[in-house]
């Protein structure tokens, strides 16, 4: 079930203004490039920020949400007819056949259980041509982003200023949030679809440490 966030409309649509410049994102670009990737999976792709920079670049891409509010907010942003979009989760995905799938931001971190994230998995394997990958991001414990939690790092949003859609919304969130993917850059295989359960924790910053699952021909 998705957060209130991404299913209330009321909500949802100025979700974007809350955001970072998501600079992330071109991480995720560059690493298609690299692959040579032209078919994309966006899983969890939210009010579809990843999923236009990549259609953009002429990527045929899917985007997949479990929330209609989110969709929404992503099929009304110029070039949003580009893009497939799915209403559902990996596992409801029709066959895609993609290049590569990816789980930006906090995705990988939603799956609490190792069922959900084993299911999900076995999805994303079979939604993949063989040789293709999955990149993701776990965020580093090792930071204790926490600690520098504090009051005075809170967002402030002018609501009255905020496009409902407008994709270059931009906020007066003041925070010390960042793009940092200088960590382990993980590689390993994925014959069988299944994969240890990712390290999940609930920090607010984008240091992040980037993972690619290749997957293996049969």
């Amino acid at each position: 079930m998705p957060d209130a966030i991404f299913v209330d409309p009321r909500l949802t649509q100025f979700y974007d203004a809350f955001e970072d410049s998501r600079s992330d994102l071109t991480h995720y670009l560059h690493i298609a490039r690299e692959l040579h990737a032209t078919t994309v999976v966006d899983i969890g792709c939210g009010t579809g920020a990843f999923a236009l920079l990549a259609a953009n670049e002429g990527l045929h891409v899917t985007g997949v949400d479990p929330a209609a509010a989110s969709l929404d907010v992503a099929r009304a942003k110029p070039g949003a007819d580009h893009i497939v979009w799915h209403l559902g989760d990996a596992t409801t995905l029709p066959a895609v056949r993609a290049d590569l799938a990816v789980m930006t931001g906090n995705v990988a971190q939603v799956f609490l259980s190792d069922d959900s994230w084993n299911a999900t998995l076995a999805a994303v394997h079979t939604s993949l041509v063989p040789g293709g990958h999955l990149v993701y991001e776990t965020r580093q414990l090792s930071d204790r982003a926490w600690e520098r939690w504090a009051r005075d790092t809170t967002a402030t949003v002018d609501l009255s200023t905020v496009s409902a859609t407008s994709p270059n919304a931009q906020s007066s969130k003041t925070s010390n949030c960042h793009s940092s993917h200088s960590g382990t850059n993980t590689t390993s295989p994925a014959a069988s679809g299944s994969s240890p359960p990712p390290r999940c924790a609930s920090e607010a910053t984008r240091r992040t440490e980037p993972h690619s699952i290749t997957q293996d021909s049969p």
